[in-house]
C-alpha cells in the first residue's frame, strides 16, 4: 500500500467522511486512483488504496519497517497501546516508511516516517484539525482556493532542485523530517524525533575489518528485502550502484531481469550490456530519443508493459530494485577536498561557496518577483545555512550530512508522486539504516572520490568487477580498459535544445499560481522570446519550469 490520506480533529466533526469526501473524489479523480474510506470515529477518517499493503482500523504504513526480530511487523504497529512502545520498533527498524498510528482512547494521532525521511509524508495543520497524506498533489488540491507559497522553499526548489528540512512550496504544508513523529491531541501537538545518528563515533583507524563489516551489513540489507522466491527485476545502469545490488541478488539465486535507458550507445548502456551479458541476465535495454528529466520508474512501467513482462507470481505489486543512494552515501560524489577542509575549518560558508560553484547552482534573480527578489538577497543563503549548521557530534559529518538530510531525503519525491502511475515499488537497499550508520562511522576522507566504495567493492562476488564500469569525473577509474571509445555521461556536449518542447513547457508553467506569484512574466516572456528564436539559449530556466511544475 503506497497512498492514504486523512483527517483528524480534535473536536467532533459533522460527518467527516462528507468533509474529506470531495476533496477525496478530486483527489480519485485527477490520480486515477479508488481511495477507499475508514471511519475511526466523529474525529477521525482516513481512505486507503484497495487492496492495501497493510492498513488497519487504526494504523497504515507505505513501505516495510524491516525490524531485525520479527516477521510480523504490521500487527506488531496495531496492537500497541502505548507511543512509547512505538517509538522503540521505529529505532530497531531499518527499511523506508511512512505511515500513522491512532491511538483512540487517548484521542492522539501519531504520524512517522523512516530514519532518512526517504517515504514522503505531508501535514497540514488547521486549527484543532490536522489532515495527511503520502502525495503532495492532496494539499495542492485541498487548498486549491487560498494557495499561500513559502518564498523560501521555493528559492531552494529553484536552487537546489528540492527544499530543505521540513518545508515545502506551500508555506502552511510541512513534510515531516528524518526519523521524526508528529504527535498530535487534546494536549497539543509537536515534532519528536525518535532516532538519530550524531552520537556515533568516527572509526579512527580504518582497516581490513571494517570495510568487512560494511559488505555484511549491505548483503544483510539485501537480504532482508527479498521478498522473491525465483525471479527479481532491477534497473541496471553502467556504473556501480545497481551493479553491486544485482551481483547479490544473482549470488542470492535470484532470476534477475534487468533494464536500461538511454539515447546512443554510450558507456552507461554499453557497460551495462556487457555486465548483463556476463552474468546472463533477462536484460531489456531501452534508446530513446531524448532523455531529458527522466522519470525512471515510469520509463520501466511502460517497458514492462510493451514487452508483456511477468512477475514472479509469489509476490504482488510490481518491486524493483535501485541503487539509488550509492553514490551520494558511499561515493561521496557532491563532496571533494576543497569542501570538507572548509568543515573542518568549521567554515561552513565557504563549504556551501564551494559546492553550489562546483554544482553551477544559480538563483536567477532577475526574473523572480520582487518579494523573492529580495528574499533572495537578503536571507537566501542564511537560511541554508542554518540547515547545514553541525547536527552531528563529529563536524567531519558537517556536509555530507547536509546532504543525506535534504538531497537524498528529496531524492525520489517524484517517484513517490507519480507512484499512482506507475506502480513500480523500489527496493533500496543503500537506504538501509544499519548500512548508514555503518558509513557514517567512517571519516568522510575515507569515502571521498569513491575510494572507500572501491575498497569495498572488492568483496563483492568476482563477477562483478569483471566488466568495465562507467565513473564519476575524477574518482577512482575502472581498472578493465576499453577497446571501443564509447561516449561518456559526463562530456561536455552542448545538445541542440527542443525549442517546441522547451515552449510548451513554458507555455504550461506560466499558467500556474507559482509563476504569477513567484516570477517576473514581463522578464520571462523576453527571455523566452530570445530563446525561442535562438538568439539567446536560456535552458536552465527551462529547467527550473520543468522542476516547479512536477
Amino acid at each position: 500500500m503506497n497512498i492514504f490520506a486523512g483527517v483528524f480533529s480534535l473536536k467532533k466533526i459533522n460527518n467527516p467522511s462528507e468533509k474529506m469526501g470531495a476533496i477525496i473524489s478530486l483527489f480519485n479523480s485527477k490520480m486515477g486512483l479508488k481511495l477507499t474510506k475508514t471511519n475511526i470515529n466523529d474525529n477521525f477518517v482516513f481512505y486507503t488504496e484497495q487492496p492495501p499493503h497493510y492498513s488497519s482500523s487504526n494504523s497504515a504504513i507505505s513501505g516495510q519497517l524491516l525490524l531485525s526480530n520479527s516477521e510480523n511487523e504490521y500487527n506488531l504497529v496495531d496492537e500497541l497501546d502505548e507511543k512509547e512502545r512505538l517509538f522503540e520498533l521505529l529505532a530497531n527498524s531499518s527499511g523506508d516508511f511512512s505511515g500513522f498510528k491512532y491511538f483512540g482512547d487517548k484521542q492522539q494521532l501519531l504520524l512517522f516516517t523512516d530514519k532518512s525521511g526517504i517515504r514522503p509524508l505531508f501535514y497540514q495543520k488547521i486549527k484543532d484539525r490536522v489532515f495527511f497524506s503520502t502525495n503532495f498533489q492532496f494539499f495542492m488540491l485541498l487548498n486549491r482556493r487560498s494557495l499561500e507559497f513559502d518564498p523560501q522553499a521555493i528559492l531552494e526548489q529553484i536552487a537546489l532542485g528540492y527544499s530543505l528540512s521540513n518545508r515545502t512550496v506551500l508555506s502552511d504544508v510541512k513534510r515531516l523530517d528524518s526519523a521524526q513523529c508528529l504527535i498530535f491531541g487534546p494536549s497539543g501537538s509537536e515534532t519528536f524525533n525518535y532516532w538519530n545518528r550524531k552520537n556515533i563515533r568516527l572509526i579512527k583507524d580504518v582497516d581490513k575489518s571494517h570495510f568487512d563489516d560494511l559488505y555484511d551489513s549491505f548483503t544483510r540489507a539485501v537480504k532482508k528485502r527479498i521478498t522473491e522466491t525465483n525471479k527479481a527485476v532491477a534497473f541496471l545502469s553502467g556504473g556501480l550502484d545497481s551493479r553491486v545490488i544485482v551481483s547479490q541478488l544473482v549470488y542470492e539465486k535470484l532470476e534477475v531481469s534487468a533494464f536500461n535507458f538511454g539515447t546512443k550507445k554510450s558507456q552507461d548502456n554499453e557497460f551495462a550490456r556487457i555486465f548483463a551479458s556476463k552474468l546472463n541476465l533477462n536484460y531489456f535495454p531501452t534508446l530513446l530519443k531524448e532523455l531529458n528529466f527522466p522519470n525512471w520508474s515510469q520509463l520501466i512501467s511502460d517497458t514492462m508493459k510493451e514487452n508483456e513482462f511477468e512477475y514472479d507470481d509469489t509476490i504482488n505489486g510490481k518491486p524493483v530494485w535501485s541503487g539509488d543512494g550509492g553514490s551520494v552515501c558511499a561515493g561521496a560524489v557532491y563532496l571533494n577536498t576543497e569542501i570538507q577542509n572548509a568543515v573542518q575549518e568549521n567554515n561552513l560558508e565557504k563549504a556551501l561557496d564551494i559546492f553550489f560553484e562546483n554544482q553551477k547552482i544559480i538563483l536567477p534573480i532577475k526574473f523572480l518577483s520582487s518579494e523573492l527578489r529580495q528574499i533572495a538577497n537578503s536571507q537566501f543563503k542564511k537560511q541554508v545555512l542554518e540547515n547545514l549548521s553541525i547536527d552531528h557530534n563529529e563536524k567531519d559529518k558537517a556536509f555530507y550530512d547536509f546532504l543525506i538530510k535534504n538531497d537524498q531525503k528529496r531524492h525520489l519525491d517524484r517517484h513517490f508522486e507519480t507512484i499512482h502511475s506507475h506502480r513500480i515499488d523500489l527496493k533500496l537497499p543503500f537506504f538501509d539504516s544499519d548500512f548508514m550508520d555503518n558509513l557514517y562511522a567512517f571519516p568522510v576522507k575515507e569515502l571521498l572520490f569513491h575510494k572507500l566504495y572501491m575498497k569495498w567493492f572488492q568483496r563483492f562476488p568476482t563477477a562483478a568487477r569483471s566488466t568495465p564500469w562507467q565513473t564519476y569525473p575524477g574518482h577512482e577509474k575502472c581498472p578493465i580498459k576499453v577497446a571501443k571509445d564509447y561516449s561518456y555521461q559526463w562530456d561536455n556536449q552542448h545538445k541542440s535544445p527542443n525549442i517546441q518542447k522547451d515552449m510548451d513547457i513554458y507555455d504550461n508553467f506560466k499558467k500556474t499560481a507559482l509563476f504569477k506569484k513567484c516570477f517576473s512574466p514581463f522578464r520571462v516572456r523576453i527571455a523566452m522570446l530570445l530563446h525561442k528564436h535562438q538568439i539567446k539559449k536560456f535552458g536552465y530556466l527551462i529547467n527550473m519550469f520543468r522542476s516547479l511544475n512536477e
